[in-house]
């Protein structure tokens, strides 16, 4: 099982909870799963992977951020609120609650696309949401690295690399970030 060992384990910042990344690097058989390092000791599959993720926990260590590399053309970016419920038939469970941050950096992305193109057509061929930083509780930092192609540029083709200040709480963009104010504000590189 030489395999588990590479697989990263993120523990919460308050040291209570630990997400893992387990099975083959390079495999449709590999899973997130989060636990609880205190009682009562429970642990939920999260999702399962293709490629790879990328884990941020929240500063107060009651959600975490994750990218999912799922596609060779799309990712997602996904906040998950991590609590204690009461479940029927087996007293207290460990309990999700999914917030996908894809769908509202797009929008706003294709928003910016339809200013830019118009009145010429577009198509987004590739789209990667990607988690950053928390800048705060709920806002997140979510990075977009697309490839469009239009027929006004000569390659046919443009490549976009931006952020978002994203509120969490209300699925709401508050701010695009440039490239170079990405780097310059927040040391921060999108990889291409």
């Amino acid at each position: 099982m030489d395999w588990i060992k590479i697989r990263p384990r993120i523990k919460s910042p308050d040291g209570k909870f630990e997400i893992t990344v387990t099975g083959p690097k390079e495999s449709l058989r590999a899973w997130v799963t989060v636990k609880s390092l205190t009682p009562p000791y429970l642990s939920l599959r999260v999702l399962s992977i293709q490629r790879d993720v990328t884990v941020l926990w929240r500063p107060d260590s009651k959600a975490f951020a994750l990218t999912d590399d799922r596609y060779a053309n799309l990712s997602y970016a996904r906040v998950y609120g991590v609590y204690f419920a009461k479940c029927t038939n087996i007293g207290t469970c460990l309990a999700l609650r999914v917030t996908d941050l894809t769908p509202v950096v797009r929008k706003v992305f294709e928003a910016s696309l339809q200013k830019y193109y118009f009145p010429n057509p577009y198509e987004i061929l590739l789209f990667y949401a990607k988690i950053l930083r928390w800048i705060r509780k709920d806002r997140l930092l979510v990075g977009v690295s697309a490839m469009v192609t239009n027929p006004r540029h000569i390659s046919g083709e443009n490549e976009w690399n931006m952020a978002y200040i994203v509120d969490v709480a209300h699925k709401s963009v508050l701010r695009e970030i440039k490239e170079s104010q990405l780097l310059s504000k927040y040391g921060i590189k999108i990889a291409r």
